[in-house]
């Protein structure tokens, strides 16, 4: 008997966690923002792989230590390497370069996206273990509270006129369960890049779910 209790709560736990899909989650919350973007009148932003490790470094962070330094950083987490700030963080994987021309026979190799800004959030979400979670509602909690921020918000309609733009959102999650209540706290960075030394300005049509 105790032994069926005991497999009874760990399908009960399976059930409730299958459910949750941090990519989902994230991809629902990229969709959003550019929605956001459409409304001000601001041109959409395509997916970023550059803003997606960066991201993924600090969410992890983060989820380790706490929101108390918010985007800094003051602990190896890395490999050896400290990354006190987002930049230090996005240039380890921004490596593409464009030769940016300054005079008639001067050109300078200058990095092709820049970095642009990055928001963090958490919000502690409860289930009861038989309730279905739906990614898109906790997409749309965590997206609220960016919405809810003047400081995030702008980073999320920013606009660089003619420039390209790209980003990500990273998604992630912490679980207690206590008396049949299941608490997720539901942790999201996001990463954002202008091309301001692309030679093409002009933003480009395209699949914006592409990753770049």
């Amino acid at each position: 008997m105790k032994n069926l209790i005991v497999i009874l709560f760990f399908l009960i736990r399976m059930n409730v966690f299958s459910q949750i899909n941090i990519d989902s989650i994230a991809f629902y919350m990229y969709v959003m923002h550019n929605d956001e973007r459409t409304k001000n009148g601001v041109s959409k932003r395509y997916l970023s792989s550059n803003c997606k490790n960066a991201a993924e470094i600090h969410l992890n962070y983060l989820m380790k230590y706490g929101f108390g330094l918010r985007h800094s950083e003051d602990k190896v987490i890395y490999g050896k390497k400290v990354l006190p700030e987002p930049e230090d963080r996005y240039n380890l994987f921004n490596k593409d370069s464009v030769l940016a021309r300054y005079a008639d026979d001067y050109y300078v190799k200058k990095s092709a996206w820049v970095y642009d800004a990055e928001i963090a959030t958490r919000q502690q979400i409860n289930f009861n273990q038989n309730e279905v979670v739906s990614n898109k509602v906790v997409a749309e909690r965590l997206m609220q509270n960016f919405k809810n921020s003047k400081a995030h918000y702008g980073s999320i309609i920013q606009n660089y006129s003619e420039y390209l733009s790209r980003g990500n959102f990273i998604v992630n999650y912490t679980t207690v369960i206590d008396n049949g209540l299941v608490q997720h706290t539901f942790y999201c960075v996001a990463i954002f890049e202008t091309g301001y030394f692309l030679k093409n300005k002009t933003p480009y049509t395209g699949d914006y779910s592409k990753v770049y």
